[in-house]
């Protein structure tokens, strides 16, 4: 009698599930264009934090830097492949607009930020808190169903709370003396088969995040060179993407890697600090880990990882789902349309809800 299909999935799922009933955590994940599907199990339920990048697991680090990356050691890790279905989610005509003028009210503060050169961009963003009657593994096999380009997770501990999501973007990936990390920013709904129409607003937002990185990594890259701008789907929204490569100065550390990209002007602005520090005293709430990143830490070797940017995530409490959303402001935005773009944003995750 033949195996059932995708066996040893759903088993690194059950584990998954006793990991969560015993309250202790777990991360599942899936990257892009890839059969395999990890499991890390940590065999303590404290919090342990990576000190400066040199340990070996799966980190999870929020948006402010100033607050400590999660470290699970990878040393209880499980693979499993598994086979999609080409499952299609219908994306919904329906959107919340609950927010809508205090969001308004903060674009707006930023242009005017923006208008008086404090700002050369900022990336503002908002949540929403919506109901499921899906469970958590449920969707996150949706995710691998529906997004195969995206980095697909859940990632859970008792201390902190159950995080999901399908990031398109890479922070960076870095392979002994090799890194490649992206400049992504620009979104437009994805109409059909019709191409995207990109306007002055989103290719000089786009321009803004490759020039920051390039400048920002000139002193620890060699060779350093930057793909022209392309058009890539993700989901049911174009983005910018350019790929940025270069040669890593031998002494160079992941950790002043991450300090220099994180976060980067796709998820904060320009001027970095003072962009934070609008974004801090402006948005009205924590990010927590919406916008930090995630990924594997010198898994194979040292000094080498492959993290992505926390986008299109929700963290996810019993029935309750609170999605996170945001969109780059420049001297060319306009408030209304930049409220839109979050609504189209939102449609990503509430579909699958």
């Amino acid at each position: 009698m033949p195996f059932p299909k995708n066996r040893e999935f759903y088993k690194l799922i059950e584990k998954a599930r006793f990991q969560n009933e015993d309250c202790k955590p777990f991360v599942i994940y899936q990257k892009p264009n890839t059969a395999k599907v990890n499991g890390i199990f940590p065999k303590t339920s404290n919090l342990i934090y990576t000190s400066n990048f040199s340990e070996s697991g799966f980190v999870f680090s929020p948006f402010n830097t100033s607050d400590k990356t999660i470290l699970f050691s990878n040393e209880n890790r499980i693979e499993a492949s598994y086979a999609g279905d080409d499952t299609k989610i219908r994306v919904s005509s329906d959107s919340i607009k609950i927010g809508r003028e205090p969001y308004l009210e903060l674009i707006n503060k930023a242009i005017k930020r923006i208008g008086d050169r404090e700002l050369k961009k900022v990336v503002v963003s908002r949540k929403i808190t919506t109901q499921t009657q899906k469970n958590a593994f449920e969707l996150f096999e949706q995710l691998l169903n529906v997004y195969p380009n995206a980095f697909k997770y859940l990632w859970f501990h008792p201390k902190v709370g159950m995080w999901l999501g399908a990031t398109p973007e890479t922070l960076l990936k870095v392979n002994k003396n090799s890194l490649t990390t992206t400049s992504l920013a620009g979104t437009l709904p994805a109409i059909d088969d019709d191409p995207p129409n990109w306007s002055t607003k989103e290719v000089e937002e786009q321009q803004l995040v490759t020039d920051y990185i390039l400048t920002a990594l000139s002193d620890t890259l060699i060779n350093i060179e930057a793909t022209v701008a392309s058009s890539i789907k993700a989901g049911n929204l174009w983005h910018l993407k350019s790929i940025i490569r270069g040669d890593l100065n031998p002494e160079t550390s992941l950790d002043e890697i991450i300090k220099v990209l994180q976060p980067t002007p796709a998820v904060c602005g320009v001027p970095k600090m003072a962009a934070k520090e609008f974004l801090i005293k402006n948005e009205g709430y924590d990010r927590e880990f919406y916008t930090g990143f995630l990924g594997e830490l010198n898994f194979d070797a040292s000094r080498t990882a492959h993290l992505y940017v926390n986008l299109r995530c929700m963290k996810l409490n019993g029935e309750n789902a609170t999605i996170f959303i945001g969109g780059g402001i420049t001297k060319e935005s306009n408030a209304e349309s930049e409220w839109n773009e979050t609504q189209y944003k939102s449609k990503t995750m509430l579909s699958l809800l």
